[in-house]
């Protein structure tokens, strides 16, 4: 049996795109499949991408985040294994969402606090009467508690709590409604702004026993956040020359499915095309399991899978724009909030799980979804592929759509239509780009630290 570690990190020779084996030694104690990604995790920090990466999060120009390890519900040697792991990337997407959504309402809140309690008290508050001068030290202790409780009235009336509550309302209680008025402000703002939020990369790895798991690596800016609105609110984009890619989007999926790394892609991804316009493309997947001297048969199975595939390259691109519009949406956002304070206030105090998050976040989107889906003009045709997935025991051939939106693929519809085409504004030439092993890097490499 072999250990096969598999991972979407394309910034060096370790991580290419490629199925890295390793002998599994059972006189050994190996690892699971959720600490291998832990490993290569540590290791793609060490790469350029990766250190680019947590520099700019470090310097608060974004966010990094990465999903949990989810486990793939099957064994790598199950017929429906294929499918089992498409299921896990959904459910690692959710995940990094409501990792993001906790982390910014996290640190809302404490900007909040800081604001309301830091500020400097007025001078007349720092002022005795003259029936305060006897016993002057009690009283400036008094005074101070009488300040802080103050700051807490202002604050609460801030959040929008009514004099009466406040009235008629214990210190303990005040505190209470402070607690909640904060925790439904912070989190209606930070669902908001996971709008900003989208995948870069993905990890998978199938330890010694079979088991899979996979996890998602995402990245929040502001960027990304201006982005998903010009998309949703119809705006006119403009290419940068700086973000061309060294060749046509179309070019460097054939060159993945050629060299097999194409397996390892799967979600939504914020790319460039050759001019520098962004674009956003969705990798479906799913599985079938083909069998020896039923040509026609597998023949049936794989037009099947393709079609899957397709709908979910499809379900993933629409899910993820309605998810965003979600995110904006005034009232999924009032929502969410009244949903927060519900799971994540309790008689203990404030809990917070990612489990709890994510299905909130879920259930948002579905529900907004049955609102009215987001229509999006200019999506491409489909490209298929079909490869076996890359192990000595699976049994499944995993096959593959990729679909993309672009401004100019939307202009050109429009035009075709008789309608406005106002999504590319004027441009110049795309500079030659060089050709030859730079093309290979450069579709691996999907993008760099600045495209965020």
């Amino acid at each position: 049996m072999r250990f096969i570690s598999l991972t979407l990190v394309l910034a060096s020779v370790s991580f290419n795109g490629y199925a890295v084996a390793n002998t599994c030694d059972n006189a050994v104690a190996q690892p699971s499949a959720s600490e291998v990604i832990e490993k290569q995790m540590r290791a793609f920090r060490q790469t350029d991408f990766g250190a680019a990466i947590a520099s700019r999060a470090e310097a608060g120009s974004l966010v990094s985040l990465r999903s949990e390890a989810i486990s793939v519900d099957r064994n790598v040697s199950h017929p429906d294994f294929a499918k089992s792991r498409d299921f896990a990337y959904a459910k690692a997407l959710v995940n990094v969402q409501a990792k993001f959504i906790l982390k910014k309402q996290s640190e809302l809140a404490a900007e909040i606090v800081t604001e309301e309690y830091n500020a400097e008290p007025a001078s007349a508050d720092l002022q005795f009467n003259d029936s305060d001068r006897s016993d002057e030290w009690v009283r400036i202790g008094d005074k101070a508690l009488r300040l802080t409780e103050a700051k807490l009235d202002n604050a609460l009336r801030e959040e929008g709590v009514s004099d009466a509550e406040i009235k008629g309302a214990t210190r303990e209680k005040r505190v209470d409604l402070f607690r909640e008025s904060i925790a439904r402000k912070t989190s209606r703002r930070a669902f908001g702004a996971a709008a900003g939020v989208i995948p870069v990369k993905s990890f998978e790895a199938v330890d010694c026993n079979g088991r899979a798991s996979v996890s998602i690596m995402a990245v929040y800016s502001e960027k990304n956040r201006e982005f998903v609105q010009a998309i949703l609110g119809g705006e006119s984009m403009k290419p940068d020359a700086s973000r061309a890619s060294a060749m046509p989007f179309e070019l460097s999926v054939e060159s993945e499915i050629d060299d097999g790394s194409i397996v390892y892609e799967w979600g939504i991804r914020k790319l460039y095309d050759s001019t520098g316009l962004p674009l956003l493309a969705s990798y479906g997947q799913w599985g079938y399991v083909p069998q020896e001297g039923m040509a026609k048969a597998n023949e049936r199975r794989r037009r099947s899978a393709l079609n899957q595939a397709d709908a979910g390259a499809a379900e993933q691109l629409t899910l993820f724009l309605d998810s965003q519009a979600n995110f904006l949406n005034e009232t999924s956002r009032e929502e969410f909030s009244n949903s927060f304070v519900r799971v994540t206030q309790t008689t203990e105090g404030t809990t917070r799980t990612e489990e709890d998050v994510s299905e909130i976040v879920e259930r948002s989107t579905e529900q907004f979804r049955a609102r009215g889906s987001v229509r999006l003009t200019g999506l491409s045709d489909p490209i298929h592929w079909d490869r076996a997935y890359p192990h000595d025991q699976a049994q499944s051939n995993v096959v593959g759509s990729v679909i993309y939106w672009s401004p100019r693929a939307e202009d050109a519809i429009n035009r075709a239509t008789g309608q406005r085409a106002e999504r590319v504004l004027s441009e110049k030439p795309a500079p030659e780009q060089p050709r030859g092993e730079a093309q290979t890097a450069g579709s691996k490499v999907k993008n760099s630290a600045d495209d965020f």
